[in-house]
């Protein structure tokens, strides 16, 4: 068997899970992890005679694929604004419109040589850590969860990033913080009722800790955020959230009975998924 013949049949199986252009670069993801190899060196190589047993780990990849593991929490490891974040388990993959909200914040960030910037939910770490890479000052982090933590503080020394790493619960803190010229937060806000409705490898595979919160109290931590940020925001300092966009008419309900000047922005999709306010 050549190299192209496993890889067409890799593909139409995987094809089953995904649509073909996503299942190809999957297979590109995991060629480039198990065997070192680009695009490029597999088509130098593709008509090249290939052992099948040469391919066992790739057939036992595709058997997790067809479970719906992510191919992220495979191989380990995503690329977030240009910077490679481990991701396990215990962290949310890094999605686009994330990378999005953090862009944004870089585009808008104070007009001062050090910022103070707070974290909350960090999870792999991939919105502070990209700040960090890109703006100066200080920066935190906090967590609930000691896994994710861990994975963050992972990714910071990864990338050479100076971050402080703080494992509190942002719904009952028992801590003091300072004042904090950008507070950021992408916080669960998926309703429990959604779970019949999401892809398997989302519910499955992703933590449901940092993903889902009650059906009866779906903003619970925007308003605890909200209520933090009373004590905690500089003066003209911003909030960013990344939010749902169902939600979008809640919040601004909520936002009445706060003095921030609200901005909701849409993503590339044409959705508002981001939150910015200002003090």
């Amino acid at each position: 068997m050549t190299h192209q013949v496993y890889a067409s049949q890799f593909i139409d199986k995987l094809s089953q899970v995904y649509d073909r252009r996503e299942a190809q670069n999957i297979f590109f993801l995991i060629l480039e992890h198990l065997k070192k190899w680009t695009r490029i060196k597999f088509e130098l190589n593709k008509e090249l005679e290939v052992k099948d047993e040469e391919y066992s780990l790739f057939d036992e990849y595709l058997s997790e694929l067809l479970k719906g593991k992510p191919v992220q929490q495979l191989i380990g490891s995503t690329y977030f604004y240009g910077l490679k974040f481990l991701v396990d388990k215990h962290t949310l993959i890094p999605r686009p419109e994330t990378e999005e909200l953090v862009d944004l914040i870089i585009n808008r960030a104070p007009l001062k040589e050090e910022i103070n910037i707070l974290d909350i939910g960090t999870g792999s770490g991939c919105i502070i850590i990209s700040l960090a890479k890109n703006l100066s000052g200080e920066f935190t982090a906090l967590d609930v969860s000691s896994n994710a933590l861990n994975v963050a503080k992972e990714n910071a020394r990864s990338n050479d990033a100076d971050v402080y790493f703080i494992e509190a619960d942002i719904l009952n803190l028992k801590m003091d913080f300072p004042k904090y010229d950008v507070i950021v937060s992408n916080p669960p806000y998926i309703p429990e009722s959604d779970k019949s409705v999401m892809n398997d490898n989302v519910v499955n595979f992703e933590p449901h800790l940092a993903l889902f919160v009650e059906d009866n109290d779906p903003l619970i931590f925007y308003r605890h955020i909200l209520e933090f940020a009373t004590s905690h925001l500089s003066e003209e300092g911003r909030i960013y959230f990344e939010i749902h966009e169902d939600y979008k008419s809640e919040l601004e309900v909520i936002l009445k009975y706060y003095t921030y000047k609200s901005l909701f922005h849409k993503d590339l999709q044409g959705k508002y998924r981001i939150l910015e306010l200002v003090n």
